[in-house]
């Protein structure tokens, strides 16, 4: 028995041992891990410096007209692969745009969006970068790189306009029967607000591709021109040279041209099932004029527990299966969000009126503008602005 205890003792100790050994051995290996991981991103981030620097070297060679022509095009066509490769790094998108454009001296034009699709919600930074005027002329010498991304570990980017005519200024990103699809507007040559362009690019797997815009019926007024000799993209000119501008419409399905010393401007739409309209229109900026419309609208009413608000609501429409379902999307929208201006179990009284800022037999545009008041005070102005489109009545 004595024996046996001692040799009970002894297991005893040996497993403690062991025991010990292994932990400080699993406690080793794990600090072994963390301490390479470590490493790992501290060299990514060297990297990712080290390959900036050297961009900014790259670019100020390219600036500097005293060079050799021939070394500064080299150095033009490295660059851009570099940006490309750098906009693939998680770490580029950290940047706000501002920063960004910073970085590169200015000689980047940087624009970020976020979209809300259906299944994600996706972030898309549009970069630019126009090259000296000295090297590439007046046309040629601006790439367009796109950069996309859902989180941070999924970073894609993608030239997709090698040394071409456009500048972007404002793009769309939204979902369709097709799929992903990057509506893309600008300006053709440095010699903008005209003429300007609209390009449509699809995304397939983590490639954008652009796709050919049909245009074999689109009419426009006489005063404007459609460049029919390219289909991608499409081209507009205003015969007078005036000055035009181009943005995203209110409802992101499109873009409004406009020309400043003409009464028309030019919307182009992109319907989900792939059709593209041009409709052209009397200035929004007349109030005074307002087309003829196949419908009419009133007002309505919403009210409950010191809410009141005022929207507006479609008659006289041929079809009423239609005029019906639009006339709820108006409603739902004019009392969507009054939460985040609301507290629940807080006594407030809320005004909401509505102001038509366009409407045409395609489009209606509702800005609605409201008064929070808690006791006898106004709290908060409250700005909303829904456009609804429609694509017949």
């Amino acid at each position: 028995m004595k024996y046996g205890r001692i040799c009970y003792v002894l297991l005893l100790l040996i497993s403690c041992v062991v025991l010990n050994g292994c932990t400080k051995e699993n406690d080793s290996s794990k600090a072994a891990t963390n301490h390479t991981l470590s490493l790992q991103n501290e060299a990514k981030m060297i990297s990712y410096s080290k390959r900036l620097d050297t961009l900014l070297e790259t670019l100020h060679i390219i600036s500097n007209e005293n060079m050799d022509s021939d070394v500064r095009e080299s150095k033009l066509q490295d660059f851009t692969q570099d940006l490309n490769l750098l906009l693939n790094e998680p770490e580029s998108v950290e940047m706000k745009d501002g920063e960004f454009a910073e970085q590169f001296d200015n000689k980047l034009t940087v624009i970020t969006k976020t979209f809300q699709l259906k299944n994600q919600r996706l972030n898309v930074r549009v970069v630019n970068y126009r090259a000296p005027n000295t090297l590439t002329g007046t046309i040629g010498g601006k790439y367009t790189f796109v950069q996309w991304w859902s989180a941070k570990q999924l970073v894609h980017a993608q030239m997709l306009n090698d040394d071409g005519p456009e500048l972007t200024t404002d793009f769309v990103v939204r979902d369709s029967d097709h799929g992903i699809r990057l509506m893309l507007g600008g300006y053709v040559s440095i010699y903008h607000p005209a003429p300007v362009f609209v390009a449509l690019w699809e995304l397939s797997g983590q490639k954008w591709t652009q796709e050919r815009i049909v245009i074999d019926k689109m009419k426009l007024p006489d005063l404007w021109y459609l460049n029919k000799d390219v289909n991608e993209p499409i081209i507009f000119e205003n015969r007078q040279h005036d000055s035009m501008s181009i943005g995203v419409l209110d409802h992101r399905d499109g873009f409004l041209i406009n020309s400043d010393h003409s009464d028309k401007n030019i919307t182009i739409e992109f319907s989900r099932s792939g059709e593209v309209c041009i409709d052209s229109e009397h200035s929004i900026s007349s109030n005074a004029h307002i087309e003829q419309q196949s419908y009419e609208l009133i007002q309505a009413k919403y009210s409950e527990h010191g809410i009141v608000i005022k929207y507006p609501q479609i008659t006289k429409l041929k079809d009423t299966a239609k005029q019906k379902s639009l006339n709820q999307i108006l409603k739902t929208e004019a009392v969507k969000g009054l939460h985040e201006h609301v507290d629940s179990g807080t006594e407030a009284h809320v005004e909401i009126d509505y102001e038509i800022k366009r409407q045409s037999e395609r489009f209606l545009s509702v800005q609605y503008t409201g008064i929070r008041y808690e006791g006898l005070y106004p709290h908060m102005d409250i700005r909303k602005v829904f456009v609804n489109s429609f694509s017949s009545f």
